[in-house]
């Protein structure tokens, strides 16, 4: 049987702390199919900052689903940030300012988006579907993916809602 020191026992807390506070940036909503007629200008990704701290997106960018690398650009501890493929068109339909992707658009029929820091590092991964059991409402009926719970697997279907 091993006894831990104090020292050691503190060591162990200050990391669980660092762990549990830190920036956890996740992809949090998907409008893959907009209910627009041959257009889909209304394509977004929405991440979320679960974390407890400020993360700094700078050199960040989609390795699968869309293209973009983002500038130096910090999301604040429970803070929203949303890329889309049509910035005007975001601010004419819900009145938001968002930034848009340079390139790509996303699958009608589901993919994998990908988002890595600068160093090519995982972030986050969804593999989203346009049937069972992810909602088939999000495929071009109007309503985006929306995650439930973002402690949970968000590439489990059933944690995703309309």
């Amino acid at each position: 049987m091993k006894i831990y020191t104090i020292p050691k026992l503190l060591l162990f807390v200050a990391l669980l702390f660092t762990y549990s506070t830190k920036a956890q940036v996740i992809i949090n909503e998907i409008n893959y199919n907009p209910p627009e007629s041959n257009n889909d200008s209304l394509e977004y990704i929405e991440l979320y900052n679960a974390g407890g701290t400020d993360v700094s997106m700078d050199g960040w960018h989609f390795a699968s689903g869309i293209e973009d690398t983002f500038p130096n650009i910090t999301l604040g501890a429970g803070e929203y940030f949303v890329v889309a493929v049509r910035a005007s068109a975001m601010m004419a339909v819900y009145g938001i300012q968002v930034r848009e992707w340079s390139g790509g658009a996303l699958s009608n029929s589901g993919e994998t988006i990908t988002l890595v820091d600068a160093a090519d590092n995982l972030i986050d991964s969804v593999a989203f579907e346009d049937g069972d059991p992810w909602p088939t409402e999000a495929d071009g009926m109007g309503p985006s993916l929306e995650l439930k719970d973002p402690a949970l697997d968000n590439n489990d279907g059933t944690n995703w809602q309309i």
